[in-house]
């Protein structure tokens, strides 16, 4: 089979040459064709690895309801702007009220033990120092005392956490940001804790993850592409997380884009990292056409006449293609060769390019 290729390959190649040459007879009588002419030469090239990511914003809040309760307004929508401090979504507060009740009963009751046990220790410190009451009683009495201060402090904090949780049926924006999730509608059920809303603010950044071999690659400060929606921004390694998630074992990388991007929240980015290089013999994606269904470039001699070179190309990098097979370092190469090229085309090298 590969006998076989060969065959069809020099076959091809033999016709491309034929029909070159009979071009080659109408431009080697006429004056040379003028053509844009680079060496090649080994240059070092940037290896680079894609992955997606997300965009989210610096400052990052999931709002909910601590009581929870039945969502009397939802005032957003998914996509909208907020300033700080906007109303956001009200929950009915029956449940927090209920819980506020109970904290302030649990609250008056353990305050008037602890000022009741507070009045009989007094009185037993009285007795104690007349000996009227003993060791044990007065150590008793002590303890009791300590107890229900204890009890009643614990009782006023519950009472303020209930007070705080009362003031989630009430929920606002903390920053100024975009409402990058609604997960509730008017009249639905908000358990108690689970996100209503997703705020994101401030700058933009953008979240990836990347493998463990990726992540020794990738230092803090780094530069990358990163390309959202069609366009192309700078991107600034700020968190780089060395533990790795147990499900699929990726490492979350963080970066800040650059402060003009224009770019939605939650929108799809794919980020571009440097992770080496290697060296390789590129020429120009224009160098590399295809005569008689063969790929090759146009390579000039020393007497400035072209001839067509079949290689083998490899990965395409930012206007170049890595020529794996075919040429050598020092060799010239038409950097765009025109229809009528063909084989002994006589060419002049325009300036500066050979």
């Amino acid at each position: 089979m590969k006998a076989l290729a060969f065959f069809i390959a020099g076959l091809a190649l033999a016709l491309l040459t034929a029909c070159s040459h009979s071009r080659t007879g109408e431009t080697a009588a006429g004056a040379a064709v003028r053509a844009a002419v680079i060496t090649v030469a080994v240059t070092p090239l940037a290896q680079s690895v894609s992955v997606p990511g997300v965009v989210i914003g610096s400052e990052h809040a999931e709002l909910a309801s601590s009581a929870g309760g039945r969502v009397t307004r939802v005032y957003v929508s998914a996509g909208q702007r907020v300033a700080r401090g906007a109303r956001l979504v009200d929950v009915d507060p029956a449940a927090g009220r209920a819980a506020l009740a109970q904290a302030q009963a649990r609250d008056a009751a353990a305050h008037a033990a602890a000022q009741q046990a507070a009045r009989d220790f007094k009185r037993y410190q009285a007795l104690y120092t007349e000996h009227a009451v003993s060791p044990r009683e007065f150590e008793e009495m002590q303890h009791r005392h300590a107890t229900t201060a204890a009890a009643a402090q614990a009782a006023g904090a519950m009472l303020a956490a209930a007070r705080a949780a009362l003031g989630y049926a009430e929920l606002r924006a903390p920053f100024a940001g975009v409402v990058a999730a609604k997960n509730v509608r008017s009249g639905d059920f908000a358990a108690p804790g689970a996100p209503l809303i997703v705020l994101d603010g401030g700058t933009p950044q953008v979240e990836s993850r990347v493998s463990g071999e990726m992540l020794r690659e990738i230092k803090p400060g780094e530069r990358a592409a990163v390309d959202i929606d069609g366009h192309h921004w700078r991107g600034t390694v700020i968190e780089r997380v060395a533990a790795a998630d147990p499900v699929t074992h990726t490492h979350l990388i963080k970066l800040a884009l650059q402060k003009d991007a224009a770019v939605n929240s939650g929108a799809y980015a794919s980020v571009r990292f440097v992770v080496g290089s290697h060296a390789a013999l590129a020429v120009p994606d224009t160098a590399v056409i295809e005569r008689a269904g063969l790929t090759g470039v146009f390579v000039v001699d020393d007497k400035n006449r072209t001839h067509f070179r079949m290689v083998r190309v490899g990965a395409a990098r930012g206007g170049f293609s890595d020529i794996l097979a075919g040429l050598s370092p020092g060799e010239r190469v038409v950097v765009a060769p025109g229809a009528q090229m063909g084989n002994g085309t006589r060419v002049q090298p325009e300036p500066g390019h050979g």
